[in-house]
């Protein structure tokens, strides 16, 4: 058990790095598989959604706890997430019959953001560049944030839900 527990301390850096590596990849290729084989489903798009939401959490919360990542920070690069997971519940209460995962796509922006969320997690796990890494993200989260909720009342607009 002592071996386990020194290998696991000593590679731990290098085993999240891969672990981020095959989520991120199998996440990929989980979306490219379905729609090439026309396989994409509603359901699908919010459990895919739903887990990367779930995923970057608890990566976040790690960051907070493992390498004391202050939770202001966390809960800025984590923005986009919040106001996303919002609208659509307000798109969906507001009017039922609103397709919100259809209705507002994930954007280009929110995709960059996610991927710098990526990025800056590594850097801040193996200790490079970080605050560079983190300012960016911060932005890219709060700039995407801005354009879903833009895009969310063009939508109401032209759907003269309001």
């Amino acid at each position: 058990m002592c071996c386990v527990r020194f290998w696991i301390q000593t590679y731990s850096k290098s085993i999240v790095f891969i672990l981020l590596i095959v989520v991120g990849l199998t996440d990929f290729l989980d979306g490219y598989f379905a729609r090439k084989f026309n396989q994409v489903t509603r359901i699908g798009i919010f459990l895919d959604s739903a887990a990367d939401k779930i995923l970057m959490l608890f990566l976040f919360i790690g960051l907070i706890i493992n390498y004391d990542l202050a939770i202001y920070l966390v809960f800025l690069m984590f923005s986009r997430e919040i106001v996303v997971l919002l609208g659509r519940f307000f798109l969906y209460f507001w009017n039922k019959d609103v397709d919100i995962i259809k209705d507002i796509p994930v954007t280009f922006l929110g995709k960059m953001t996610t991927v710098f969320q990526l990025i800056t997690i590594v850097f801040i796990i193996f200790g490079y560049c970080e605050l560079f890494f983190i300012i960016l993200t911060i932005t890219l989260s709060i700039l995407a944030a801005i354009h879903y909720i833009i895009k969310g009342i063009e939508f109401l607009y032209e759907k003269n839900r309001i």
